[in-house]
């Protein structure tokens, strides 16, 4: 069964407007979800919409609102909270466009495939996917997703484009709340190089695939040992890491290791067939 778009509309730059779809990138088919169970019943837990005092009340009796200070709420009808709702949006409009290094992280927040809708557009699409790929620039724009109004990045992404979310300025704490009081003095050169040197015997090209989530499938395990009746098994507690008492040591130590494990692993790899040549007189 194919997927369902998330969403479907229009990319425009400048001119040039054709129809796109968005498919999320992010598969939480697989997410485990786990419910409150009452365990003398074995019933679900359920949850009703109650007034203290007043018991459990109707859909049309309810009304959001904001608290403005404890237990005092501004109301806010479902006529007013449409009436300041952005308007709905079908097109994509890029407005501006950046050097992808620009970007900092932390302003991504959700990734979305973006696919052209048909044939027509797909010329259109080719064409910009490959401007940005030469270019090393992000095309920056904004639309109305599920009503609310979003900042988009679309970028290039193996043989298509990516729309990415971001996230407003606003909403961001500021670093330096943070990072205001941490010692700015230069730290040991020494250390640094040594740490460097780490860095680089462990560099390898990333492999997404190699990392898995130990708990879903720890989580997985026990479910299926409860199903067929066995006694799940128990992991290991972790030890502690050892508190680092001397920096600079713990660094030549963590080469030393990593040169021993290297030096291990080239001992056991098999060593090349010598070939029997005749002896010529």
């Amino acid at each position: 069964m194919a997927p369902r778009a998330y969403w479907k509309g229009y990319l425009r730059l400048s001119l040039v407007t054709f129809p796109v779809q968005l498919y999320p990138a992010i598969d939480t088919s697989r997410d485990i979800h786990l419910h409150q169970i009452h365990k003398p019943t074995g019933e679900r837990v359920r949850y009703e919409k109650v007034v203290p005092g007043k018991g459990p009340v109707e859909n049309d009796a309810i009304v959001m609102g904001y608290e403005v200070d404890e237990g005092r709420h501004v109301l806010l009808e479902d006529e007013e909270l449409k009436a300041v709702a952005p308007l709905a949006s079908d097109t994509i409009e890029l407005e501006q466009f950046i050097d992808a290094r620009e970007l900092d992280d932390i302003y991504v927040d959700t990734p979305y495939f973006l696919l052209p809708a048909d044939k027509i557009g797909g010329d259109a699409y080719a064409v910009l996917r490959t401007a940005l790929k030469e270019t090393g620039r992000i095309g920056i724009g904004e639309v109305v997703l599920h009503r609310r109004e979003r900042v988009v990045a679309v970028r290039p992404c193996g043989h298509g484009l990516m729309l990415q979310t971001l996230r407003y300025a606003e909403d961001l704490r500021a670093a330096d709340q943070y990072f205001g009081t941490l010692d700015t003095t230069p730290p040991d050169p020494r250390m640094v190089e040594l740490t460097k040197a780490l860095i680089e015997q462990k560099s390898a090209p990333f492999e997404p695939g190699r990392f898995k989530d130990d708990y879903e499938a720890a989580l997985r395990a026990l479910i299926q040992s409860k199903l067929e009746g066995r006694k799940p098994r128990r992991k290991a507690p972790q030890r502690p890491p050892a508190e680092i008492i001397d920096l600079m040591q713990a660094l030549k130590r963590s080469l030393d290791d990593l040169q021993e494990s290297a030096n291990a692993n080239e001992a056991a790899a098999p060593k090349p067939a010598r070939g029997h040549g005749r002896r010529t007189a």
